[in-house]
Formats: C-alpha cells, structure tokens, sequence
C-alpha cells in the first residue's frame, strides 16, 4: 500500500513539474496572409474602397499585400467562371444581356475591393473576352 502512494505521489509530482502543458492552448494563426486576406474580405465587404483599405493596411509589407491581391484576383476569375460568364458573354445579342454581363463583374469587382485594380481587368480580359472598355 505504501509502495502504491509512493509511485502515484512520483507521478503525480512527475506531471505536476513537467514543461509541457496539460491542456491545449489556442493554436497560433494558421499563416498571415490568411489574416490579411480575412481583413481586406471584411473590410471590403463594409463598405471600404480598395484605396481606403490599401490606407488602411499601410504598414503591411508590400510583397505580402501583393499576394493576398493577387489571391483576391484568382477568386474573382473563379466566382466569375462559376457563373458561366464567357457563355453569357458569347450570347449575348441585346444591350440588356451585356449590361447584365458588365453589372456581374462590376460586383464581383466591388466585393473583393478591387475596383483600381488594371491587372484584374486585364486577367477578366484575357479569361472571358470582355473588352476592358465595357468593365
């Protein structure tokens, strides 16, 4: 019987000096431009304009603003894409069918905060055949 308290007082000692932590902790963000991504999305969607969030994350490194921008572009083309807007587009043979072709990117423009960014219109250009004149 003492020999059992001796082992579990060991033991019981043994965890309570330990390093390492009995419960879990919160995990550290999964990685930053998950986060900037997250904001630039949030800020986005309240209102704020891709100049106003640019201000806004001002004192984020340049080449990590850079990937979360381009990250924004590739799910606008995805979004674009899911809503078969190269078929619409192609179709298209009133003024109507167009507006709502352009009205479609101008929102999905809109949404991801991009509405200054040349490059996404090149890329909605060269992906779906709509003249950058018309978005």
């Amino acid at each position: 019987m003492q020999r059992v308290r001796r082992v579990l007082l060991m033991s019981l000692l043994l965890l309570f000096f330990n390093q390492a932590p009995l419960t879990m902790g919160q995990a550290p963000p999964a990685s930053n431009i998950n986060n900037l991504f997250s904001i630039w999305a949030k800020l986005s969607l309240t209102g704020y304009t891709q100049s106003e969030i640019e201000t806004t994350l001002e004192h984020v490194d340049s080449k990590l603003l850079q990937k979360v921008k381009h990250r924004l572009r590739l799910n606008v083309i995805q979004n674009l894409a899911r809503m078969n807007l190269k078929q619409e587009f192609m179709t298209s043979t009133t003024q109507h069918d167009l507006t709502a072709v352009t009205n479609k990117i101008r929102m999905e423009i809109r949404f991801a905060g991009l509405e200054n960014d040349r490059y996404l219109r090149v890329m909605i250009r060269n992906n779906f055949g709509v003249p950058l004149t018309l978005i």
